[in-house]
């Protein structure tokens, strides 16, 4: 049943809906209207650098007034907007999807923007105003870099919500969980039909679906989050479920993201869930040296030859630590290879057993034709093969070119009698070579958006998609520019990356990455803290206030996580974490504004001290600097003794 007040946002947005039809040609105003009522200058973001809009599209400006925060203050910020344009001023916002801030512009960066789309962006608009959309209309803006069917039909619903509805996550789950409607759109035609389709299924108008979508959304996951709670202590408990190949947990500092990858690899790789810390840490260890599991962080100086594979400098030992360059592959790589591998865990195990053996002296073995061959360990730590009269006639065989063999890759014709004789010797330890098995796999990218995606991935981009995986029907190879062999990304790695929202550079985020890439927000978890009390301060309404005052002055990404009180016990140890992380994190929040941390915290954590004119030497010329005003600086740990510091919080 609608409430009165409810959905009152639909006049405005068709008020303001008017108001745009005449701003084409005044988008600096549009610009300087949405700084107004949002506090801060609308800005894009490339290759890490911040540029203010110049030029803007209806979309974008809509996008803007819904970007993902705190429904008050979408609301607040709407109904400034309405009052500053003489708009009727909504009481609530009920069915509006909010916008994701990665992907909040509609048009691409300035660099990429070669095809008129802000003037495309505008004709579209008026056609759909107009009702007046075509295939070809539809279908241009989809193709636009960073469209798909959920944001084209988001700026759809909220030109027309009576006559559209934006087919988001939230939306696209509930009709099919209510009305087994399965939604898939190509075409503006496909589009069409399924509004017809829900309105056979219901009455009820594209907005009340989009409230009630929602809010069926967001206790779905409630529940399935109450259910992981309540699954039995006594034993590992083991779990079905999905996770897509490419995803990326974002949140702001502290929210456990680096923990919940390590989590979700070991789900994804065990099927379990660990009991507790002890036995998560060793399972994640064991995965480590399994080789199933690898960690990395990006950073500036990454690139595709520490990712993929480059030309590196190697040092032999064996020949008076001489210097050659050869191709070596890098983190990706090789655990492609190693998930590509028939029993892949089986292998490392296998030449873990032979490398141990080696160490204790040299391994004899002879080929099928019967011919005697004795392998070492050379001073590289690597397999030194040869015919067991002749020790000149040997060969170093690298576990990269032993992996090629295997894979049927090319490799020198004098190595291929070597390597047979190896692989032969592995399977000795019980590696089955003709294992169908694939053991899933994971590659943990920390900080995935310090990194120069474009220069990391190169050709990868598109590999890594589902569909254009190894073995399935859009599968992709590529010639690896410097070994010349053919690559593709195997179905079974799946890839996790991590991402603080507080970094300048999150935004700017490669567009081609996000595409292909699942996003999670990791918020911060008050309910761990309920019944948390540390001499009767209560440390969930201590957090939830902090990051209210942060969300209040800065936005949602700013906010701290919970994994800061997660350790605290006493009072010492929470006069730690605030002088030690809290008040650090903020003094880089606010650089040179302390006073901004006094209305977060308390001013008790400030030591002001006034400025006057009196305090400087005198100069004989003018000297327009405001020489009386007050400095805010930081007290010590020792400064705030105990009581005052409980007086603060």
């Amino acid at each position: 049943m609608e409430k009165s007040n409810q959905f009152t946002w639909i006049k405005t947005y068709k008020e303001l809906v008017e108001y745009l039809k005449n701003m084409k040609d005044r988008q600096k105003e549009l610009i300087s209207i949405l700084e107004e009522v949002l506090g801060e200058k609308p800005k894009e973001k490339e290759k890490g650098l911040e540029f203010e809009l110049e030029e803007i599209d209806p979309f974008t400006f809509l996008s803007y007034l819904n970007k993902r925060i705190r429904e008050e203050k979408r609301l607040q910020i709407i109904q400034n907007l309405a009052q500053k344009l003489n708009l009727t001023v909504p009481e609530d916002i009920a069915g509006i999807p909010t916008s994701n801030q990665f992907t909040i512009l509609w048009f691409p960066v300035k660099s990429e923007r070669t095809n008129n789309e802000i003037e495309k962006l505008w004709n579209f608009f008026y056609l759909a105003v107009e009702n007046k959309i075509t295939d070809e209309a539809f279908s241009e803006i989809l193709h636009m870099k960073g469209i798909g069917i959920p944001k084209l039909t988001d700026g759809l619903y909220l030109i027309n919500p009576e006559s559209y509805l934006c087919l988001d996550d939230p939306v696209t789950k509930y009709l099919k969980d209510k009305y087994n409607l399965t939604i898939k759109v190509r075409t503006y035609q496909d589009y069409l039909r399924i509004l017809e389709e829900i309105r056979k299924h219901t009455h009820l108008p594209f907005f009340v679906i989009s409230d009630e979508a929602w809010y069926y959304y967001k206790d779905k996951k409630k529940k399935d989050e109450a259910g992981e709670k309540e699954e039995p202590e006594s034993e590992t408990n083991i779990i079905n479920t999905s996770f897509t190949l490419n995803q990326i947990l974002y949140g702001p500092p502290g929210t456990g993201k680096t923990y919940n990858a390590i989590n979700y690899a070991i789900q994804i790789t065990r099927q379990i869930k660990p009991q507790n810390e002890i036995e998560r840490r060793n399972i994640f260890n064991e995965l480590v040296e399994e080789g199933r599991v690898v960690f990395t962080t990006f950073h500036q100086s990454m690139s595709y030859e520490d990712f993929l594979e480059g030309i590196k400098p190697v040092t032999h030992k064996e020949q008076s630590n001489a210097i050659s360059y050869e191709v070596l592959p890098g983190i990706f790589k090789t655990l492609c290879d190693r998930a590509t591998l028939p029993d892949g865990v089986g292998f490392e195990k296998a030449y873990k057993s032979l490398l141990n053996d080696l160490k204790q002296g040299p391994i004899n073995i002879s080929s099928d034709n019967k011919t005697n061959y004795r392998i070492v360990l050379n001073l590289d730590n690597e397999l030194y093969i040869y015919p067991k009269e002749n020790q000149e006639k040997g060969y170093t065989i690298p576990k990269d070119t032993l992996i090629s063999y295997i894979l049927n890759r090319n490799i020198p014709e004098n190595l291929t009698t070597f390597c047979k004789v190896i692989k032969k010797q592995l399977k000795s330890y019980g590696w089955n070579d003709k294992s169908t098995k694939k053991d899933n796999y994971v590659l943990i990218i920390d900080e995935i958006n310090r990194g120069n995606i474009a220069q990391i991935f190169g050709e990868l981009i598109t590999l890594i998609e589902a569909n254009k995986r190894k073995g399935e029907i859009e599968e992709l190879e590529v010639i690896l520019p410097y070994s010349k062999t053919s690559f593709s990304v195997p179905s079974n790695l799946y890839i996790i990356g991590t991402m603080n929202t507080t970094d300048r550079n999150v935004e700017a985020l490669d567009t081609a990455l996000r595409r292909r890439f699942s996003f999670i927000e990791m918020e911060p978890e008050y309910d761990k803290f309920i019944n948390e009390n540390i001499e009767d301060i209560n440390l969930e309404k201590l957090l939830r206030v902090i990051n209210d005052r942060i969300i209040g002055l800065m936005d949602k990404d700013h906010c701290i996580g919970h994994s800061y009180f997660m350790n605290v016990e006493n009072l010492q140890d929470l006069k730690l974490v605030f002088f030690n992380k809290i008040i650090p994190l903020l003094q880089e929040y606010f650089y040179g504004r302390y006073e901004k941390i006094g209305l977060i915290l308390s001013p008790k954590f400030l030591n002001p001290i006034e400025y006057k004119e009196s305090k400087y030497s005198k100069l004989d010329f003018p000297y327009e600097e405001d020489l009386e005003h007050t400095v805010y600086l930081i007290k010590s740990e020792n400064e705030v003794p105990d009581e005052e510091f409980k007086e603060a919080l």
